[in-house]
């Protein structure tokens, strides 16, 4: 019995780390539904009838590495089309860790340490296409994770890089 109970301990603190963020906060299609949330989320349409709308990313996961990362949804006709989560001035690549394990590791340049990795990478799998960006200067860190559903790739803005595949 107590092997049972500290092989359940381990798996229990495993999984709350390897499981505790998902970037699935939302299913693509659905309304924006904010209510309950422990920060409020801030919200704006643009002049095309977009919705946007703000949330720390500590609303929805217990990853501690990620907190200071902001999601952002867009909406178009009260349906969601795309997930973006963007980190600024950290000096990690916590973004970066986050596409690798939901959505699978991709080639980098050779001999570059990931935490200084800079680049950008679009790829896609059965129902998302998939945008990372890293940029690192004298100035600025920057990460940028961005989710659209392929159902919903011609509603994206006319200047996204996602138009380009």
């Amino acid at each position: 019995m107590k092997s049972f109970i500290l092989k359940l301990f381990i798996l229990l603190i495993i999984s709350e780390k390897v499981f505790a963020c998902s970037v699935n906060f939302k299913k693509f299609g659905s309304k924006p539904d904010f209510g309950g949330l422990t920060n409020k989320p801030i919200s704006f349409n643009d002049q095309t009838g977009r919705l946007t709308v703000f949330v720390p990313i500590e609303n929805f996961c217990k990853d501690k590495e990620l907190n200071g990362t902001m999601v952002i949804f867009t909406y178009v006709k009260e349906e969601l089309i795309q997930i973006k989560l963007e980190r600024h001035n950290f000096n990690d690549r916590e973004l970066l860790n986050l596409a690798i394990r939901n959505y699978g590791n991709f080639k980098r340049t050779l001999g570059k340490d990931q935490k200084k990795w800079v680049g950008g990478y679009i790829w896609q799998n059965s129902n998302e296409i998939i945008n990372f960006v890293a940029v690192d200067n004298e100035r600025n860190r920057f990460e940028k994770l961005e989710i659209t559903s392929k159902k919903y790739v011609n509603q994206i803005p006319k200047s996204s890089p996602l138009l380009l595949q």
